[in-house]
């Protein structure tokens, strides 16, 4: 892996935007969105010279005689307009350590309802008076499930109303839902937040973690990227699950913090996967918000929530079916760290020049790989390559 050496700080004029120097490229973070952007030497160029009040026209008349793809150099200008511009309305997940539910507590007059699980030292409590769905909440945590206890750090109900669902956590709404068939997946997303969002972490990162022999392996990746597929695949060669959306690393030490909740397959690795775990074939249809079918595996393996592991091996899946066979390449530390954003994470504020480098440092100590596949079995056998 290459090192990363040289991280300078780069002042600019919006107070907003914090900006290293990382070999060629420009890391910024946005305060305001709370996002992480990897900049090409080109696009931060452009940062600077906005910064400095240079107009789109200014820009444009000074490379005038460079040849630069115009595509290329359209797509630049947009990217930086985005930093430097008011951002749209904070998203959720970057916002969510100032919603009312993560500090607010559980009332206590109704800790004999429901059923309680223990995820990752968190004790939750669920209670639903839907019978069909509180049944398949009892059936997917069911390896989870610990006996009633006096005390919990976390509340979740879900309550029906007139023409919508509600969620609420620790007794504040987190989610007003109109169709039943995308509970679930809204009930998995606030079990995630409220397990990291509680701890003092360094990085979340979108991706699932399988761990073999007290090491580590993380699969980064967009939805439908593959990583749930290949990671339950994994599982069933003998790999343990310790996360299957969230990789979470903590702050003091960059381990990470366990959080083996039910894995979350998509409807196109249904057929792929069904053979391995049957179950699967008669689990319940659920959708995501934007629309799109999974079901929910609850997996039987999983690593001791207070056992230490750390990251060995970092692969970027990606699925595609066209492949007739897998290929494994090596990435560099600052390809790595652009696709590990591109992936989707959330940083814990304040993003401070320590963080950058303890984040920097944690990317280069690992051997990073993009993986393309189509059949599982090659996949394993490129994986099991680099895991020796």
């Amino acid at each position: 892996m290459q090192s990363i050496k040289n991280i300078i700080r780069v002042s600019i004029k919006q107070n907003y935007l914090n900006a290293w120097q990382v070999t060629d490229s420009l890391l910024v973070f946005n305060q305001k969105s709370g996002t992480l952007s990897l900049l090409d030497d080109l696009a931060a160029w452009l940062l600077l010279s906005f910064s400095e009040g240079k107009s789109k026209g200014d820009v444009l008349h000074e490379l005038q005689p460079h040849s630069i793809d115009a595509a290329y150099l359209e797509r630049s200008i947009a990217e930086v307009e985005s930093l430097i511009g008011e951002p749209a309305e904070k998203p959720e997940s970057y916002s969510q350590e100032y919603a009312p539910y993560l500090i607010s507590r559980p009332d206590d007059t109704r800790l004999k309802e429901g059923f309680f699980f223990e995820i990752s030292g968190q004790i939750f409590q669920f209670i639903s008076s839907d019978a069909p769905f509180f049944a398949e909440c009892s059936k997917l945590f069911s390896n989870r499930k610990i006996e009633q206890r006096d005390t919990v750090q976390v509340q979740l109900e879900v309550v029906f109303q007139e023409d919508h669902y509600e969620l609420r956590c620790n007794g504040k709404v987190k989610a007003k839902i109109n169709h039943y068939g995308e509970l679930m997946s809204h009930l998995m997303d606030a079990i995630q937040m409220m397990i990291y969002q509680s701890r003092d972490y360094l990085l979340a990162i979108h991706s699932a973690v399988v761990v073999k022999d007290g090491c580590g392996l993380m699969l980064p990746g967009l939805s439908g990227s593959g990583k749930s597929t290949l990671s339950v695949g994994l599982i069933s060669e003998g790999y343990q699950c310790y996360s299957d959306e969230v990789a979470v690393l903590r702050r003091e030490n960059t381990a990470l913090i366990a959080m083996p909740l039910p894995a979350a397959i998509k409807a196109g690795s249904w057929e792929l996967l069904e053979t391995r775990w049957p179950e699967l074939k008669a689990a319940t249809v659920w959708k995501r918000q934007d629309g799109r079918q999974l079901k929910y595996l609850a997996l039987p393996e999983h690593v001791s929530d207070d056992e230490f592991v750390t990251v060995r091996r970092i692969i970027f899946p990606r699925y595609d079916a066209d492949c007739a066979a897998a290929e494994l390449k090596e990435l560099n530390a600052l390809d790595a760290l652009k696709k590990l954003i591109e992936a989707g994470y959330q940083v814990r504020a304040p993003f401070t020049e320590q963080k950058v480098e303890q984040i920097l440092y944690w990317i280069t100590s690992q051997r990073c790989y993009s993986l393309t596949y189509s059949s599982l079995p090659q996949a394993y056998q490129k994986i099991s390559g680099v895991m020796q």
